[in-house]
């Protein structure tokens, strides 16, 4: 697992036989650069480097403070070309730093969450468009354009984001999120979740952690995975009105073990037949609103019951 170290504290030369090591005192200031940075020298390879070595801002002729607020206008729903005129940069470098920042935030989450064992947490869905609208305006959808979506797994108690998935359609994404907490501190089964009534989540639940049982030397050998003992999967399906007012909430507890336990949302469901069959339900049939803060409230305080 990747940890975080200050820069000057290990040597970053991949060909240095103490790349990477942090131990000892191999790294000494060496000076400092016109714009006034530190610079820093290993004495086992001879190498030197300065303090944005391996930051967002190394080799970067605009000034820290420039990227760091267009990068701030980004977050807060500014767009590229909005950011672009205000800041006087071309679009196609806003990207860029957009890009890198996204790298090197992810490489950070995976050194603070590379153990952490999430305990029980709720999976939600949004999706988004990049670039166009794809097929809502009769656009074609390509892997780096059209409608994207995002799955995010907070942990309820801390509200930590303890992993994120994109991709093409929900159960995609949710299958990346899956796999980023397979591979940090869930490695074996996953948390208690809770998650709205429609997606893929279930399904991407059997592909990532699922397992196909043993042939036990009867009938044909088993082909399809199948979930693990213990799992916790509910689901919370929210009836909203004509006007989109939240007016009840059924919980559908889901234990996965071999598939008993699950009950399904009821006939009046809208995605009832979807999940009856197991199948995911169509794009369009998805609500538009992906949380309710009402919604929420009672939603923890059923599972809490």
């Amino acid at each position: 697992m990747a940890n975080i170290v200050k820069v000057g504290g290990f040597c970053p030369n991949p060909d240095c036989p103490k790349h990477g090591q942090t131990e000892g005192n191999e790294i000494i200031r060496h000076g400092s650069t016109g714009q006034g940075k530190q610079r820093f020298r290993c004495k086992c390879c001879g190498q030197s480097f300065n303090e944005n070595r391996g930051t967002l801002f190394y080799r970067k002729r605009t000034p820290e403070k420039d990227i760091t607020e267009a990068l701030a206008m980004l977050a807060d729903g500014s767009g590229i070309n909005s950011v672009s005129r205000v800041k006087g940069v071309k679009a196609d470098t806003v990207v860029a730093w957009q890009r890198e920042a996204g790298v090197l935030a992810e490489a950070v989450s995976d050194a603070l969450l590379g153990d952490h064992e999430a305990g029980p947490s709720q999976v939600d869905g949004l999706w988004s468009f990049v670039v166009h609208k794809g097929s809502k305006k009769n656009l074609p959808e390509t892997a780096f354009e059209g409608t994207f979506w995002r799955t995010t797994v907070l942990e309820m108690e801390t509200r930590l984001r303890v992993a994120q998935g994109f991709g093409k359609s929900e159960t995609a994404a949710t299958e990346e999120a899956f796999g980023q907490l397979k591979g940090r501190g869930n490695p074996d089964a996953p948390p208690p979740l809770i998650s709205d009534g429609w997606g893929g989540i279930d399904q991407a639940l059997i592909e990532v952690y699922g397992h196909v049982p043993v042939y036990s030397g009867r009938g044909r050998p088993p082909t399809l995975k199948r979930p693990g003992e213990g799992w916790l999967y509910v689901m919370i399906i929210k009836h909203r009105d004509s006007t989109g007012n939240l007016v009840s909430v059924d919980r559908a507890r889901a234990r996965a073990q071999g598939g008993a336990g699950r009950r399904a949302p009821g006939p009046g469901h809208p995605g009832a037949k979807h999940r009856l069959r197991g199948a995911h339900p169509p794009d369009d049939a998805r609500p538009r609103r992906a949380s309710d803060a009402q919604g929420s409230a009672v939603l923890q305080g059923r599972v809490a019951a």
